[in-house]
């Protein structure tokens, strides 16, 4: 694709293109939507569920930050070491 002036009607015009074709391939349409379902549903849980949490049971930002920090890093170590060993 060539780097160039992007215009709104071509942004739309391909956005609508990509819809389409979604609605066809209907195995590519649940998928998309399994996707976006969770990831709605995730973003609810890290912004609203997790600090409250951190603070009622935790104890405070700080072991809340640890913990999220803890997720990244076991998440960053699961495919290094998937790849490392398989």
């Amino acid at each position: 694709m060539p780097l160039g002036k992007v215009s709104l009607a071509g942004y739309r015009a391909e956005l609508a293109e990509g819809r389409r074709f979604l609605t066809r391939a209907r195995l590519l349409l649940g998928i998309t939507v399994m996707v976006m379902m969770t990831n709605g549903i995730d973003q609810g849980w890290a912004s609203v569920l997790l600090p409250v949490h951190g603070r009622e049971a935790l104890g405070g930002a700080t072991a809340l930050g640890l913990l999220i920090a803890l997720f990244g890093g076991f998440a960053l170590l699961g495919p290094c070491s998937t790849e490392r060993l398989g």
